[in-house]
């Protein structure tokens, strides 16, 4: 498995179990401080871009755009905290 095909796997898991995201290790160093962080321009949007990395080692999901899950937790645009993380690409 490739490291973004395990980021694909992290992402998808913190997708599913929100509530777990903070116990999930990095795919990239196994520290337990991914964070993941949707971003949405006003309240009321159902879609908008999701930012996924790990604290420690600044490696993270490329971002991306979509539907957000049912009980997300969105972050409007401009007041987000997402590092300059490197970006893990497929090989």
């Amino acid at each position: 498995m490739t490291d973004y095909e395990r980021w694909m796997d992290a992402f998808d898991h913190a997708w599913h179990q929100p509530q777990e995201t903070s116990t999930l290790p990095c795919p990239c160093c196994s520290a337990k401080a991914v964070t993941l962080v949707y971003i949405i321009h006003s309240v009321d949007d159902r879609t908008g871009m999701s930012a996924f990395w790990c604290n420690e080692c600044l490696h993270g999901a490329p971002p991306n755009t979509g539907h957000l899950p049912e009980d997300f937790i969105g972050t409007l645009s401009g007041e987000e905290k997402v590092p300059n993380y490197s970006v893990i690409t497929p090989d």
